[in-house]
């Protein structure tokens, strides 16, 4: 941890007291006035080169300030566009082959080799016994249908082999010599090994998982023949220095930006998996853009059972040919979308593809897709078979992004556009007090209102990961390959005593992107609560508000809200929002955008130093990219000058 320190350190300003970094003026500084609280996810130290940049306390610190949560695997989009999983790691006890998670054969371990600052763990050989190995039975209930890749970072000691076996859907074994950095023999459906310097490799495997059941191995070996079966000698042995699994399906999976290079997707795990954070996430703005932290604070599940097989017979199908996986997909993998197109029957006609579904009465749903144009540069969907909406059919124009005719039964109809020709196309419904099953149906379309095209095999679009959801807005994607699949609930805080929190003045600035809906409804952004005292922040657009921005003040249970106009924002896909706040005990205000609210005199500031800053704690999806916080009043002017665009 590094004390940020400047040649104006100590120097007490009418902001507070002055501080800086690498000997210069503070990046984060307003009004002279640096925040001991920092979490910059787009940028590092100096304020303008890309990266990210933590404080507490006046001190740099890193990510482990947060505690973040989600109990799975979730979806975002990397620097490249591509369609990936967040950082995870289903083997437990990745360094830790002592544990009894971990079943072993002919194995001691003593203190390894060291990689950079990390020191591995030395197998060594037990005196004749063969199968030198490792193993675990099952642990991969998460890669069922799905590919996953198995790795091991090593180095050769008096042995010179590693092998990593599976037995789904076969038994399968690839042997990696660690002196030559060579791949001895390959059972796998891939497998690669790097050189990460100093005789270290990364070893690596790639499987298709057909079941539940996996059973991965980690044998050591001294055979240039491959095998695992040789005798120990009680002294020879390898250097490991962990393990890890994780998905590969989709573009595979982000870097962890917390490892060093050549570790970029290893993520250390103990008693139980672990999933990342979404950090280093990015949007489509002319260009793919940093966004952040991806941060959804509502769990969601994907309705429907085969998101992108629209081969699958749980696809009802009219006048379409035969269809395969043919086209590359967001996720950038070959074949991982399906061309629909007409059957070459000649004349005029529609080709529809539809999904049923059983939902609850009187609830929001949304559905979601990827599409892309082909022959065609329109596609349109309707709800079919309920009640409410009627099964009226909504437009949407692949060629330019724009939306077309929308049922007037429908609450709202989004189009967004997502780099490369794809398009994420989605149309939100309510269902009937008595409504319990239903549809969803594609049309080919080459105009608005318009659902009738050519049957000379080229009407065509390419689609790719349909959602179906409880809500009023489209989610992160959720894969599906046979099963629904929910997506857990994140949360993201930092420990009230790592705050600058206190009863003389505070203040707090927070930029960033959110998705919402008109939906009669709020979306919370940061709070510290307790039961007679608060601060918090959020965006209202109940009753016939759109986007109303509160910030409230509790003090000894008299509560105090600074609001803006009730129109200051407006719903839609990844809204920029920049707002901030000033607390002291006879002035509290907002700030929207650069420009100050109207002050408001509380009945003192909030006694909250003990409680956990929380962020995104209801209805928040969208991205975080900066937070900073003043154990300080910054006043009007500050809070102006750090939310102006």
């Amino acid at each position: 941890m590094r004390e940020i320190v400047s040649p104006l350190d100590g120097f007490l300003s009418p902001f507070g007291r002055i501080s800086g970094s690498g000997g210069g003026a503070d990046a984060y500084a307003i009004g002279g006035a640096s925040p001991e609280l920092v979490a910059a996810f787009l940028t590092a130290a100096d304020g303008t080169t890309e990266g990210e940049y933590f404080r507490t306390g006046g001190v740099e610190d890193d990510f482990s300030m947060f505690t973040f949560s989600r109990s799975g695997l979730a979806t975002m989009f990397d620097s490249t566009g591509t369609l990936v999983w967040a950082p995870h790691n289903l083997l437990l006890y990745s360094e830790d082959f002592s544990s009894n998670y971990w079943a072993k054969i002919g194995l001691t371990f003593t203190t390894g080799a060291t990689f950079g600052s990390l020191t591995s763990t030395k197998w060594v050989s037990s005196v004749n016994l063969e199968k030198q190995r490792i193993n675990r039975q099952n642990p991969f209930n998460a890669l069922a249908d799905s590919n996953a890749k198995i790795y091991a970072v090593a180095k050769a000691d008096e042995w010179d082999y590693l092998i990593i076996g599976t037995n789904v859907p076969g038994i399968d074994q690839t042997s990696f010599n660690l002196s030559t950095g060579a791949i001895v023999t390959q059972d796998h459906d891939a497998a690669t090994i790097t050189s990460l310097g100093d005789g270290w490799y990364w070893c690596e495997v790639e499987e298709a998982f057909l079941g539940t059941s996996c059973d991965p191995s980690i044998y050591m070996s001294n055979s240039d023949s491959g095998t695992s079966d040789v005798q120990g000698d009680g002294s020879s042995g390898i250097n490991v220095l962990c393990v890890g699994a994780y998905r590969s399906d989709l573009g595979g999976t982000a870097d962890n930006p917390d490892q060093p290079a050549g570790l970029e997707k290893y993520v250390p795990t103990t008693s139980a998996a672990v999933y990342l954070a979404r950090r280093n996430a990015y949007y489509y703005d002319s260009g793919w853009t940093k966004g952040g932290l991806r941060l959804e604070s509502a769990a969601a599940t994907n309705l429907i059972t085969y998101s992108s097989d629209f081969t699958n017979a749980a696809w009802g199908k009219a006048n379409t040919a035969t269809l395969a996986f043919d086209a590359v997909g967001p996720d950038g993998v070959a074949n991982s979308a399906v061309t629909i197109v007409d059957n070459s029957a000649t004349g005029n006609g529609t080709w529809t593809v539809d999904y049923d579904l059983t939902v609850s009465t009187a609830t929001k749903y949304t559905f979601s897709f990827f599409a892309k144009a082909g022959g065609l540069s329109w596609i349109s969907f309707a709800f079919r078979n309920f009640t409410t909406p009627g099964s009226d059919r909504g437009f949407f124009n692949l060629a330019n992004g724009s939306l077309g005719t929308i049922p007037v039964d429908w609450d709202d109809a989004k189009i967004e556009d997502i780099g490369n020709g794809w398009y994420r196309c989605s149309g939100t419904m309510t269902s009937d007090a008595a409504d319990t099953s239903g549809q969803v149906r594609f049309y080919s379309s080459d105009d608005d209102e318009d659902i009738t095209v050519p049957l000379d095999g080229t009407s065509s679009v390419i689609l790719y990961g349909a959602q179906f959801e409880a809500g009023s807005i489209p989610t992160s994607y959720i894969p599906t390959s046979g099963s629904t699949v929910p997506r857990a609930a994140e949360t993201l805080s930092i420990a009230g005593a790592d705050t600058p929190a206190n009863t003389t003045a505070m203040s707090i600035s927070m930029k960033g992107l959110m998705t919402y809906a008109d939906d009669n409804n709020f979306v919370r952004l940061y709070d510290m609560d307790d039961t007679d005292e608060r601060v918090s922040c959020f965006l209202d657009y109940r009753s016939t508000l759109t986007g109303e921005w509160n910030f409230v003040s509790r003090s000894s249970s008299s509560t105090t809200t600074v609001e803006s106009s009730g129109s200051l924002y407006s719903p839609g896909i990844n809204v920029p929002f920049s707002i901030a706040a000033r607390h002291t005990a006879s002035a509290f205000n907002g700030a929207v955008d650069g420009n100050a609210l109207t002050e408001d005199n509380p009945s003192g500031t909030p006694d909250v130093a003990t409680e956990p800053l929380q962020f995104g704690t209801e209805r928040f999806n969208g991205f975080i990219s900066e937070f900073r916080m003043w154990g300080a009043d910054i006043g009007d002017s500050g809070i102006e000058e750090v939310t102006t665009p």
